[in-house]
């Protein structure tokens, strides 16, 4: 999952600044096919990603407890992506920020449940 996040990251900014790619020579999917493109991937990469955080508890991976900050995540990730998609919208750099910004929360949320139900206190 942090694989597929950050990849949809790279690919996300890089629509958003396809020109500092090109000046800098860049080979990046928005710049070698289109900003759009290369915007729809990340889109295709974010929505791969809360689809696959469901198989952990499907699977019977990580306990009911988990499932809040996942389904938070996901819900903050498919709104960013929404607005990702919109080229109307001015300020999208902000939705990259704030999906890389869940994440890194959740991944300290995780680590806080992981010590309560381990230790019973942090």
């Amino acid at each position: 999952m942090v694989f597929g996040v950050d990849l949809g990251e790279e690919i996300a900014a890089d629509a958003l600044d396809v020109e500092g790619d090109r000046k800098t020579g860049s080979r990046s999917l928005a710049v070698l096919y289109s900003p759009q493109i290369a915007m729809r991937t990340a889109a295709a990469i974010f929505i791969i990603v809360v689809a696959g955080s469901t198989v952990p508890f499907l699977s019977g991976w990580l306990e009911w407890w988990y499932l809040p900050p996942v389904v938070l995540f996901d819900g903050l990730v498919i709104r960013s992506v929404s607005r990702l998609l919109n080229p109307r919208i001015p300020d999208r750099i902000n939705d990259i920020r704030r999906i890389y910004l869940g994440g890194t929360g959740m991944i300290l949320v995780f680590m806080v449940i992981r010590l309560v139900m381990t230790y019973g206190y942090f």
